[in-house]
């Protein structure tokens, strides 16, 4: 654990240094992005509570995303619901596929890369590193996720929470941008 926690502050120092050094997409209109995205990436939370809500909430996710490919990405160990994994693509990542710092492998790193995605989606309130460091390897032009300070660099499009707030009333927020008044008249 030590070694984890050692390899991803080295990690996330890097990833800051690289974000400052090189701009990884300009300014855009974020509904024309919405609107235009063929390929999301949801990373689920890696906590069961966080994971089970989100899941819930996977098809509203869908209409907001209508005509997009949108693979689900999270621990093996949440197994989504059959009625579910048939409609999404899913991509899961255990220990295997992590290096002894917590980093992830280049197996892992290329299938993400191999994506394409035009849309990365953090669900995770807490910091999840490996969530993180999947944002920043997909080089999404839009990376959305909660506001928290060791991830508030990694991504362009961070929405704050009251304190405290609850799973179910933190995602509803977040949907109601993603999905806002303008982007539904501007289809």
């Amino acid at each position: 654990m030590l070694l984890h926690n050692i390899g991803q502050k080295a990690a996330l120092k890097l990833y800051a240094f690289q974000a400052r050094s090189q701009q990884r997409h300009p300014a855009m209109d974020m509904c024309s992005q919405i609107k235009q995205a063929k390929k999301v990436l949801i990373c689920l939370p890696s906590d069961k509570d966080g994971f089970d809500i989100a899941v819930n909430c996977i098809e509203e996710l869908r209409q907001i995303f209508p005509s997009s490919q949108i693979t689900l990405f999270g621990p093996k160990q949440n197994s989504l619901p059959i009625n579910l994994s048939g409609h999404f693509r899913v991509l899961g990542y255990d220990e295997n596929d992590l290096k002894p710092f917590g980093l992830l492998k280049r197996g892992l790193r290329n299938d993400l890369r191999a994506g394409h995605f035009d849309v990365v989606v953090n669900l995770s309130r807490d910091f999840n590193f490996v969530a993180t460091s999947v944002a920043w390897t997909c080089e999404a032009k839009l990376c959305v996720c909660f506001s928290h300070p060791q991830r508030d660099a990694f991504y362009n499009f961070v929405l704050r929470l009251e304190p405290n707030q609850n799973w179910g009333r933190a995602f509803k927020t977040l949907f109601r941008y993603l999905g806002s008044k303008t982007l539904q008249e501007a289809t």
